[in-house]
């Protein structure tokens, strides 16, 4: 009867092999992120993953660092300047705001501490300034952020920034993001 219905509204007769599809994913069109730290990393998870890599290097140890020390959102760790934002809103009287690096961590986003560590010879900055393929091949080895990465691979999104701005996302992209996701 739900069927009968449901055939009803969408004014057709008969839907073919319906019954061999077992799972649907509903994406809505809202954006992945309301601020301008929302990036493709942390919206799909895997920047989690690769703060706990940093915060398991042997440096990070010795310093007592922990994954939370990798987040550009702390106050505690992020660029003092710039609130790890990596930019600086530069207000123009009659123009459009412009936005230049920080002059204090050069878009880095975090305090020199951070990114003293390295894992494989990239500071938690160098990875996050990768492509999204460049990334997935750095992870190789790490099956559990690779595969993450594989998925926007696959998906054709290799050729966006890990921490790109969500807000600089075109509708598509973000929502071949959220099926990654």
């Amino acid at each position: 009867e739900a069927i009968e219905e449901f055939f009803k509204t969408l004014k057709v007769k008969e839907i073919s092999w319906y019954s061999h599809v077992h799972n649907t994913i509903y994406v809505d069109q809202a954006s992945i992120g309301k601020t301008p730290r929302s990036c493709p990393a942390t919206f799909i998870g895997v920047f989690d993953n690769i703060r706990n890599l940093f915060a398991w290097a042997q440096d990070s140890k010795l310093m007592w660092f922990t994954s939370g020390h990798f987040s550009f959102n702390s106050n505690k760790w992020a660029c003092p300047e710039c609130d790890g934002y990596g930019y600086k809103k530069i207000e123009l009287q009659f123009l459009p705001d412009t936005y230049v690096p920080c002059p204090l961590c050069r878009g880095k986003r975090y305090k020199p501490e951070i990114l003293s560590i390295r894992w494989h010879g990239k500071t938690i900055s160098d990875v996050l300034e990768m492509y999204v393929h460049e990334a997935h091949e750095f992870f190789s080895d790490v099956g559990w952020v690779s595969d993450e990465l594989k998925l926007m691979v696959d998906i054709g999104l290799w050729y966006l920034k890990m921490w790109q701005a969500a807000h600089t996302l075109s509708w598509w992209e973000s929502q071949r993001i959220k099926l990654v996701k």
